[in-house]
């Protein structure tokens, strides 16, 4: 049996959003290695540990048909990822987003990302509501989820017991409703 997943790929104004590749998983691993994945388990992730989280990432799109894209500039370098995903132990779909290096940090490139990643998520795969886990000291990743039109969601349940601040996004017009996905 094959099984095939298609995975669109998407152009912003100056990204190419795209499908996870073999080719990434050495700029994953220097992000999951350096002090930038303070808040994702780093540094100091091996190599082995980090190809096996970037097959979990991959994986997604085929156990839920949705995962994370891999955020290129228009040269191809993979500078990051995020998107919609919902690992098996998670309460509930998550958006998640990561910029690998410094010299990519606070252009904006996350937030250009997740604005058109947020559409697809609500319009073509139907979600109606998803949350953002985050370290309460990654201010970073707060402003971004406020940029985006998350809210603090006091009600949401925690995926573990690790200190975490949730940022729960609903579909416009849509009713927060958990589990959905």
């Amino acid at each position: 049996m094959t099984l095939t997943v298609t995975i669109p790929t998407f152009e912003t104004e100056r990204l190419i959003l795209r499908e996870p590749r073999m080719t990434d998983v050495d700029a994953f691993a220097g992000f999951l290695d350096s002090d930038r994945a303070k808040f994702v388990g780093g540094p100091g992730r091996s190599y082995f540990d980090s190809a096996r989280s970037f097959g979990h990432l991959s994986g997604m799109w085929v156990l839920r048909g949705y995962g994370p894209h891999i955020f290129c500039l228009k040269d191809g370098t993979p500078i990051g990822h995020g998107g919609p995903w919902y690992p098996k132990l998670w309460p509930e779909p998550e958006f998640g987003w990561c910029i690998w290096k410094d010299e990519h940090e606070g252009k904006g490139y996350v937030t250009e990302a997740m604005t058109r990643l947020r559409h697809w998520a609500f319009a073509d795969l139907g979600l109606s509501t998803v949350v953002a886990y985050m370290d309460p000291e990654n201010f970073a990743s707060h402003r971004v989820a406020q940029r985006l039109g998350g809210y603090h969601d006091l009600d949401a349940v925690p995926p573990d017991q690790d200190p975490i601040v949730i940022y729960r996004f609903n579909a416009p017009g849509a009713v927060a409703e958990r589990g959905l996905g």
